[in-house]
């Protein structure tokens, strides 16, 4: 939990050291004026100091690899808490591959016993005087070579088979899908930037998590027609773990907007609680005063409201399991 809440409050920190007073001016009046929404424009820029002022540039899209990877696995951490106890599950997985290597281990050196003892000597009796008893022996002793190759193969278990499966998924689909997003949220967020109507900011920000689930089902879709028998041998000996890798796929591309929900969901909770807020910030004048530091308010507040959304959103979806 206090993971997320300092990824999502981080570049609220740096905003409110790096606004420019007309921007923090603005901020003060909504809040203090009870208005309706908060502008977005320094958030904006500080998206565009952040990945570059273009999106297709080399840094934005390390970036934006880099911020997918980070919150990949702060995702894994969060379903690991509250939804999935990966280490009992991966523990009995370990325990029912484990006896399952183990026959098949018993398979294999009775198949090599087979051909070696038995097989392979017949061949080689008659393999000189018949050109189809030399391409038999051959291919027995290819088949013994390849059974002594499959008795030294071990099956992967544990975390290294999360970690396996978590990475596949984030570098084969995630990182150009969350990069896509990324440019979606960059558009969405100008539109937002633009308007003053708190109807208009809600319309766009459905339409962004519309479009960020179409980004994830289209990629999804190419991901399963490149990878459809490694999919269908997860789905069948690990359903839920492909469970986590969906959920942390369809987490990550969310993500790349979730500091404008963070920030809009702060301003609307600093505006409508706002005397609240002053109240319980008290004796911190100095610290994150709404007057001195709006934008660190804005985002504590929003990073709480954030923080338990998601976090009750992850218990629902365990109670529902």
């Amino acid at each position: 939990m206090a993971s997320l809440f300092g990824a999502l409050y981080a570049p609220f920190h740096y905003l409110d050291q790096f606004a420019s007073s007309e921007a923090k001016a603005g901020a003060r009046m909504a809040i203090s004026a009870g208005q309706s929404s908060v502008d977005t424009k320094p958030l904006a820029s500080l998206l565009e100091a952040f990945f570059g002022r273009k999106h297709f540039t080399l840094r934005c899209f390390a970036l934006s690899c880099a911020m997918s990877l980070v919150f990949t696995f702060l995702f894994v951490g969060m379903i690991n808490a509250y939804v999935l106890d990966l280490a009992s599950y991966l523990e009995e997985h370990r325990a029912r591959v484990t006896v399952v290597e183990k026959h098949l281990q018993e398979t294999f050196k009775q198949l090599s016993h087979l051909y070696d003892d038995f097989l392979i000597p017949a061949l080689e009796k008659n393999a000189a005087s018949s050109p189809e008893a030399r391409r038999q022996l051959d291919e027995a002793r290819a088949k013994s070579k390849e059974i002594e190759a499959l008795k030294k193969t071990h099956f992967t278990t544990g975390t290294p088979l999360l970690l396996w499966m978590v990475l596949s998924v984030a570098i084969s689909m995630n990182l150009l899908c969350d990069y896509v997003a990324l440019g979606k949220t960059r558009v969405i967020l100008k539109r937002t930037s633009a308007t003053e109507s708190p109807f208009a900011i809600t319309a766009y920000l459905v339409l962004d998590l519309l479009l960020a689930v179409v980004i994830w089902v289209v990629s999804i879709a190419i991901f399963l027609v490149i990878n459809r028998e490694s999919f269908l041998a997860w789905s069948r000996e690990t359903a839920s773990l492909v469970v986590v890798v969906g959920m942390v796929s369809l987490a990550t591309t969310v993500a790349t907007s979730i500091w404008i929900y963070t920030f809009l969901a702060g301003g609307v909770v600093t505006i409508y609680l706002r005397r609240l807020i002053s109240l319980l910030l008290r004796g911190t004048t100095g610290l994150i005063s709404p007057k001195e530091h709006p934008f660190k308010v804005i985002g504590i507040a929003g990073s709480v409201a954030m923080t338990v959304l998601i976090i009750v959103s992850l218990l629902i979806f365990k109670w529902m399991r």
